[in-house]
């Protein structure tokens, strides 16, 4: 796991140092470098870690802590002895309609993953179907009791090599894909993660757009349990409600300004934490001293 990151000379990040968790979030106001803190994580899959010699700095470096050690990220070849801190990432930024259209079938022992925008998750739900019967239906069991008139879900040909997802409600109507909601869509992608290739690291574009208010601590709930099977886990949000399910150490307050560029706080170093998480639950905290600018009340001035 990635106990720390430091980005200097990245796009908006002039100098920024952020501690992680096997489950994370960056929270702020639009345009405060969330995306652009994801993409320098990303942007370090395979490259190499070598022990950092004090006081390094350099433009667009990305520096790492790993069980208590301080690591230098570098393009592979760079040290022989060096090591991939982040051997595999990705980033989902998840899109209803490209989780509607069919999906090519997986041959029988080829690792399952969704594509950036959700993209093959008919064929992630039929290989799940011929691998592992016993755990789809209980996902399916769970399908059904989250969305209300659910019979059954499945896959059915689109044409010889594709498939498409498809639900058939308790009246018996048939519903494809390309009818079913942008909630339904949204949660079984979630879901699929747990039967899909394991990650060193997976990071998330606002996990809750397109769900019902309801279904966003099953999301949540469904990430922690990935981080739990040691995959680390780091969202950008907009979403108080998902704020409200992560402990006050899994999340990270992103401003930024024109002059000093993207401030990264702790939310537990945030002004007055300790007396008002005794009020506010997380995301209510942020929502309630948060100005959707520089969230001045919430962070305090800049030192």
């Amino acid at each position: 796991m990635i106990e720390a990151i430091e980005v200097s000379g990245y796009r908006c990040l002039r100098s920024v140092r952020v501690g992680l968790t096997p489950l994370h979030a960056f929270i702020g106001p639009n345009d405060s470098g969330k995306s652009t803190l994801l993409a320098a994580i990303l942007a370090q899959q395979s490259r190499v870690g070598i022990p950092r010699e004090p006081h390094h700095s350099a433009a667009q470096a990305v520096f790492a802590r790993q069980s208590g050690v301080e690591y230098t990220m570098l393009d592979p070849g760079s040290n022989p002895k060096a090591i991939p801190l982040i051997r595999k990432a990705f980033l989902m930024r998840l899109d209803a309609d490209a989780m509607r259209r069919p999906a090519q079938l997986v041959p029988q022992g080829t690792p399952l993953w969704l594509d950036e925008r959700g993209g093959g998750l008919a064929g992630v739900y039929d290989a799940w179907m011929s691998r592992d019967l016993e755990s789809f239906l209980e996902v399916r069991e769970r399908f059904r009791q989250r969305f209300v008139g659910v019979k059954a879900l499945g896959t059915e040909n689109t044409s010889a090599g594709s498939k498409q997802l498809v639900v058939i409600l308790t009246d018996g109507t048939r519903v494809p894909a390309t009818h079913m909601s942008e909630g339904m869509l949204y949660w079984l992608a979630f879901e699929a993660l747990a039967f899909t290739d394991p990650l060193d690291m997976l990071l998330v574009e606002e996990p809750e757009n397109g769900l019902h208010p309801h279904r966003i601590a099953d999301v949540v709930a469904m990430l922690r349990a990935l981080s739990e099977r040691g995959t680390q886990v780091v969202l950008a949000t907009h979403s108080p409600l998902v704020v409200n399910e992560l402990r006050p150490e899994e999340v990270s307050v992103l401003t930024r300004d024109a002059a000093t560029g993207t401030r990264v706080t702790p939310l537990t170093a945030t002004a007055h934490f300790a007396s008002r998480s005794q009020v506010y639950q997380n995301g209510e905290l942020w929502l309630a001293f948060a100005n959707g600018a520089d969230e001045l009340d919430l962070v305090g001035p800049r030192p």
